[in-house]
């Protein structure tokens, strides 16, 4: 991570958001502030103290979020980590498959974490969270039967092995899936997403799944 190039960054995002400040004095840096979440018309809705953490693996993960002001309990039912008190961002495998190619402070913040705290507001007012996946392995087996289309968890893993094995359609040949349509308008574009993190990382999360088995109830 350059950190030159990384306070630059935060300090255009901080143009923006002007309740946040930049702590660049210790080895990792840090913004904390509060952060106005605000409706399709402008108003502000509510507003959420945080701290943000980059690890030394920024872009190629998210940064570190805690609520600082006491609105979500540290508790598992409201998606936060209880020994770090980090906010639950999605799952490990989401997270890298987004980040796979870097990402930005701006991108974070408008893609992640203000839609995760718009979240927060609904559930503090007495709604249900949106798509949060749910807690471990079956939050995991969610993510990636979403990811390939599937209800099934032998698809998935079926879909792990033909891409860690390197056998897999070619453009105009018939998807794997049984859709009977040719791979290129079906999955490969799930499937050469999923490739860009390695054949390594792929063999990681087949074992995962394989040793931490869900069975579905749709």
């Amino acid at each position: 991570m350059d950190k030159n190039r990384l306070k630059k960054e935060i300090a255009r995002v901080l143009e923006q958001y002007q309740d946040l400040v930049l702590d660049a004095s210790g080895k990792l840096y840090r913004v904390f502030g509060s952060l106005d979440i605000l409706y399709v018309d402008g108003r502000v809705i509510d507003t959420f103290s945080i701290e943000m953490v980059y690890p030394d693996r920024y872009p190629f993960c998210y940064p570190e979020v805690k609520e600082t002001g006491g609105r979500i309990p540290a508790i598992a039912d409201r998606h936060v980590y209880t020994d770090t008190k980090t906010l639950c961002l999605g799952t490990p495998e989401e997270e890298t498959l987004k980040c796979i190619n870097g990402i930005s402070t701006r991108w974070f913040m408008e893609k992640i974490l203000i839609p995760r705290l718009a979240d927060e507001h609904r559930v503090c007012n007495g709604y249900a969270y949106t798509h949060e996946y749910a807690h471990r392995a079956e939050g995991r087996w969610k993510f990636f039967m979403e990811k390939f289309r599937t209800k099934k968890t032998d698809d998935v893993l079926m879909w792990l092995k033909k891409i860690y094995w390197k056998r897999l359609p070619e453009g105009k040949e018939q998807c794997l899936c049984g859709s009977h349509l040719p791979f290129k308008r079906c999955h490969e574009n799930i499937v050469n997403e999923v490739k860009k993190v390695g054949r390594d990382t792929v063999a990681r999360w087949y074992l995962y799944l394989t040793k931490n088995s869900y069975t579905s109830t749709s």
